[in-house]
């Protein structure tokens, strides 16, 4: 059976239970999570096995289908939604969304300051301060911080650093990072809160 991600129109709900399991192998012969409503393995809108890498989001999802009432509301199921985002949109092309993600980098909404009022400086340097140096204890990134929203050069070994922090994630690690990125604008809060290193906003 398919589903839609987030943005999918309400269907009535046409099962019992959901439940996760680990996925058989003529699903997915490297192992994993499958997502089972009355036993049968839900799928991607694009026909693919939802299948999840690791157990807590695989039940974290089934959670998600067990939790709808008479309707589904794709709204309510956006680990759902961002898994099928994985799986039929980023799975094969890793490469382009990491490059997608990394544009970010020396424009990063934390690089760029406010020159004024006073409160507002110190508001966003009690902020992006201990984000910029845990990038730069925890990654070896030392990327500076500049007035204004003109881009600035920021050193070549810092962006290689954060090329090494997003490079080989999965496909699922690197839509979590694209879309809070891409929310944010900023890299380094994404980078930061994959950590769990204490981010904040001014």
């Amino acid at each position: 059976m398919s589903v839609g991600g987030a943005r999918a129109s309400r269907r009535r709900r046409f099962y019992a239970h959901a439940r996760h399991a680990p996925a058989s192998e003529a699903l997915s012969p490297s192992g994993g999570f499958a997502i089972l409503l009355d036993g049968r393995a839900v799928r991607t809108p694009s026909g693919r096995p939802l299948v999840l890498p690791h157990e807590a989001l695989a039940e974290a999802i089934a959670g998600e289908w067990e939790a709808q009432g008479e309707e589904l509301d794709p709204r309510a199921m956006r680990l759902t939604g961002l898994a099928n985002t994985a799986i039929d949109g980023v799975m094969g092309r890793e490469a382009m969304i990491i490059e997608e993600i990394l544009r970010f980098g020396a424009s990063d909404t934390i690089l760029h300051r406010a020159e004024a009022p006073a409160g507002l400086v110190e508001a966003e340097k009690a902020a992006w301060d201990p984000v910029l140096a845990w990038a730069e204890a925890a990654l070896g990134a030392r990327l500076r911080p500049v007035s204004g929203i003109r881009p600035a050069e920021q050193p070549a070994d810092a962006l290689a650093r954060l090329r090494e922090a997003v490079a080989g994630q999965d496909a699922f690690v690197l839509t979590a990072c694209h879309t809070m990125t891409a929310l944010l604008g900023s890299l380094l809060l994404a980078l930061a809160h994959m950590h769990g290193a204490p981010i904040a906003s001014p």
